[in-house]
């Protein structure tokens, strides 16, 4: 399977405005079940505009959010600053072909 990091391009903002964000209980039930007490840290992979990175902010350390798209990226950077996260790390993945 190939990963297309342009697959959104100039979608990331309707992206991140229109996908349904996953249930509060669900953010509950990682933090009750990794007893997440803001000294872990997470991984987020095909992190997208930061629609589970953002969530996790709260309740680690630190978020590291990685994803092939720019766009994605630059978006989630944006919506961090407006709602004044700081403890996400973001970082462009170079996709690569994997292997059956």
């Amino acid at each position: 399977m190939t990963v297309d990091p342009h697959a959104f391009v100039s979608a990331e903002d309707h992206y991140a405005r229109f996908r349904p964000r996953y249930p509060d209980d669900l953010f509950a039930l990682l933090a009750d079940r990794f007893r997440l007490d803001s000294t872990q840290h997470a991984l987020d992979l095909g992190c997208g505009p930061g629609t589970v990175a953002l969530e996790l902010a709260d309740t680690v350390n630190t978020v590291f959010a990685v994803d092939p798209a720019a766009g994605m990226l630059k978006q989630g950077q944006k919506l961090a600053v407006e709602r004044g996260i700081r403890n996400i790390r973001w970082q462009q993945a170079t996709p690569t072909p994997c292997s059956p």
